[in-house]
């Protein structure tokens, strides 16, 4: 049922996909469609299959360690910033591909009828692979109270994230990853770059 939901929206769109066309697509009744879900439900589930599929396989476990990122030459490798934008980018680039989906997902969530425990895990992933980025640069894992350092960035980076996702969201017309992940380097540096006096 999920796969002719999930054939349906990327079709023919959110508003004109009828859970009579998942029907049809998956040779199934309504009322099997409707025993699965609603066409809200149904969409948060093709979203978090999406999420989960890009966390498998281009996101951090929580507990390991952060995935390199390439140095350039003799460089120094990217810092805790950067190497947060490279961590989110996959879902950045989801959202923009399918920008009209993406903002039926993010209001359906908000509206609180629904939940999506993928989004809660992601939320947790992202949340522990920040503090571990973090920690790597060493610049928070100094001095006493470091851990409520690290708990405050952490936070920080995972909200300025959501932030900058649902401000773009807002915007008309298509959406494009190069600006929305500029706009995250620019806050993720604010928040994790050493600075002065901290």
């Amino acid at each position: 049922m999920v796969r002719a939901a999930e054939a349906c929206f990327f079709e023919s769109g959110y508003e004109r996909t009828t859970v009579r066309a998942i029907a049809a697509k998956a040779g199934a009744s309504i009322g099997t469609v409707m025993g699965v879900g609603d066409k809200p439900a149904l969409l948060v589930e093709v979203f978090d299959t999406r999420i989960a599929s890009i966390q498998h396989s281009a996101s951090t476990p929580p507990g390991s360690a952060p995935r390199e990122l390439p140095h350039r030459g003799g460089e120094a490798g990217p810092g805790a910033a950067e190497r947060c934008v490279e961590l989110v980018a996959p879902f950045v680039r989801l959202f923009v591909e399918h920008t009209e989906l993406s903002r039926h997902y993010a209001a359906i969530l908000v509206s609180g009828a629904y939940r999506s425990e993928t989004f809660g895990s992601l939320a947790d992933l992202l949340r522990g692979a920040f503090r571990e980025m973090l920690a790597a640069d060493g610049e928070f894992i100094s001095g006493r109270d470091a851990d409520a350092r690290l708990d405050r960035a952490e936070s920080a980076l995972y909200f300025a994230y959501l932030g900058v996702l649902f401000a773009s969201s807002g915007r008309q017309g298509a959406l494009d990853a190069g600006p929305i992940l500029e706009q995250l380097r620019c806050a993720f540096a604010a928040i994790a770059e050493p600075r002065e006096g901290r």
